[in-house]
């Protein structure tokens, strides 16, 4: 499967992405560095919607794969040690293996996890599985 865009499309989206985010830039809160806005305030050459964010996600996450990865898993129903790791806007990143889970010293339950990423890398972290549902991962050291 092809997850890369065009470079019309990734020009596209990516100057969309910049002007927005400029945007928000404007109507921060000094203090906090809140934005709050509803989506009809977003001027007309600035609006993106959430497919358009995942495909740049998984566009920039295969053409330049990143050393560190924060993403959330899904667990595979009845499939106690497989699961889906997934960006921001629920686009798979790919199939990982799960760990037995584990208590950390705070009480909490952990979950190593192995992904085999979309973008052909291996990455390892940690599921912090009574947290939520994200995970930090970083790329796996290979064997020579």
């Amino acid at each position: 499967m092809n997850y890369l865009l065009t470079p019309e499309r990734h020009a596209e989206l990516s100057a969309r992405n910049a002007r927005h985010n400029a945007w928000v830039d404007t109507i921060r809160n000094p203090r906090n560095g809140w934005a709050s806005y509803k989506p009809e305030d977003v001027p007309a050459d600035c609006r993106m919607t959430n497919e358009e964010r995942a495909e740049l996600e998984t566009h920039e996450f295969v053409a330049s794969p990143p050393e560190r990865v924060f993403a959330y898993v899904k667990e595979t129903a009845g499939r106690y040690f497989h699961g889906t790791v997934t960006g921001f806007m629920g686009n798979a990143f790919g199939e990982c293996y799960l760990g037995s889970s584990w208590r950390d010293n705070f009480g909490g339950t952990r979950r190593a996890v192995r992904l085999q990423a979309i973008n052909g890398k291996t990455y390892v972290g940690t599921f912090y599985k009574s947290s939520g549902d994200y995970c930090r991962l970083r790329l796996a050291k290979v064997k020579k």
